[in-house]
């Protein structure tokens, strides 16, 4: 029997997210502005870059807002209404507080990275859309399973990861142990991880932005 190719985590983690519930998958939104990025269905999300010299931020009828993003400005961007979309400026590796509608018409959709060999990060908090604690992702692939190993010292958490199964799902990787259910979604150069309540603290340890570093 062939074995299918395998990825391997290893997790150190520095702190906490809050309101790491938000991280579960939710049903599309239909507000007129753009709610946290972490509302959003995470299997929605696309990373793009505005491709028109400047772009006006608007609400989700296309009134305008104030502000307006440049040429190749890299977006996180949620799923599409009446074309358009969540878009969210990514500075320094992060999403920072500058949000709001943009019709397709103005981005190009970034490629996603073709494997998630490597090491990830996600940084700590800065700026008003700041709240992420500092955490790292090791991850690669191994020829006889999908496994994630845990930190040995997360605060909160009394027993680390270790050997616990990730199946690859259409777009994401999944994991499903006691009740909890963790997903490690690759979005153009990042990896978003989601994790539901049922995780308790490890929604906290593990949820967010991840970029790849070298």
């Amino acid at each position: 029997m062939r074995l299918t190719p395998a990825l391997t985590l290893t997790v150190t983690l520095t702190g906490l997210i809050p309101n790491a519930a938000a991280q579960t998958e939710q049903p599309a939104r239909t507000a007129d502005v753009c709610p946290a990025w972490q509302l959003l269905n995470p299997a929605d999300l696309r990373a793009a870059r505005v491709k028109t010299t400047h772009a006006f931020l608007t609400d989700v009828g296309g009134k305008a807002q104030t502000g307006s993003l440049n040429r190749d400005d890299l977006l996180l961007q949620g799923g599409s209404q009446d074309g358009r979309r969540c878009s969210y400026l990514i500075r320094d590796r992060q999403v920072t507080g500058r949000a709001g509608f943009l019709s397709n018409f103005q981005v190009q959709t970034e490629t996603t990275a073709p494997t998630l060999n490597g090491r990830w990060q996600r940084p700590g908090p800065s700026g008003p859309a700041g709240g992420d604690s500092a955490a790292e992702l090791n991850l690669s692939r191994t020829p006889d399973g999908l496994n994630v190993q845990g930190g040995p010292s997360v605060p909160g958490i009394t027993a680390p990861l270790s050997g616990v199964a990730l199946t690859e799902q259409p777009g994401r990787w999944a994991l499903q142990s006691q009740g909890c259910r963790l997903n490690l979604y690759p979005v153009g150069p990042w990896l978003v991880v989601a994790a539901d309540a049922g995780c308790g603290d490890l929604s906290a340890a593990f949820g967010g932005l991840y970029s790849r570093v070298r």
